[in-house]
């Protein structure tokens, strides 16, 4: 094979932009990960602090409607007890009595609501909690993909895919002739 030709030439200057342009796009994508990376784990770490805020709140609203429900059950006690003395009936008779059952029987529903409202706030609490948790868990995965981005590695490989692909056609256009760069 003889001297390379004007186009051989102008393929081999090709072929090095080519491995620049490679090995500084691979370095920019390993930093637009490990950048995109970061802000993902920033984000998840802002979640679960609101997720925390929200467990608070939660649990805020949870003892204001435990109240009221309290409220609302010695109210509506009351109005019966109200209403048994407005028919004449004697309030506070014997245990046993059917007004005072009455009573008891309406404390009793009013307690169970009061379990089952305080049992909803808990479950919301935990639901809360996990997705907190979760949210911790993603930081610490985004954290470590960050981490694992590597852009000099990245870039190096690429320089030195390149490189080889640059001799191998300086050998195959250039050969082992004398005077050549790649004999």
């Amino acid at each position: 094979m003889g001297a390379m030709t004007a186009a051989q030439v102008i393929m081999m200057g090709f072929s090095a932009v080519s491995g620049v342009m490679q090995v500084v796009s691979a370095y920019q994508q390993q930093q637009a990960a490990r950048a995109r990376a970061r802000f993902q784990a920033a984000v998840a770490r802002n979640n679960a602090i609101i997720s925390a805020q929200n467990t608070k709140l939660i649990e805020e609203r949870g003892k204001i409607a435990v109240q009221d429900q309290k409220r609302r059950l010695a109210q509506f006690k009351g109005t019966a007890k109200v209403q048994q003395a407005a028919l004449g009936w004697v309030v506070d008779d014997t245990p046993d009595s059917s007004n005072v059952l009455m009573v008891a029987s309406l404390e009793e529903a009013g307690q169970l609501d009061i379990l089952r409202t305080r049992d909803h706030v808990e479950n919301l609490k935990r639901q809360s909690d996990i997705q907190g948790q979760d949210f911790q868990i993603q930081a610490s995965l985004y954290d470590l993909e960050a981490e694992a981005a590597t852009p000099l590695l990245s870039a190096g490989a690429a320089g030195l895919t390149s490189a080889g692909k640059f001799v191998g056609r300086g050998i195959k256009y250039g050969g082992g002739k004398p005077g050549s760069m790649f004999s």
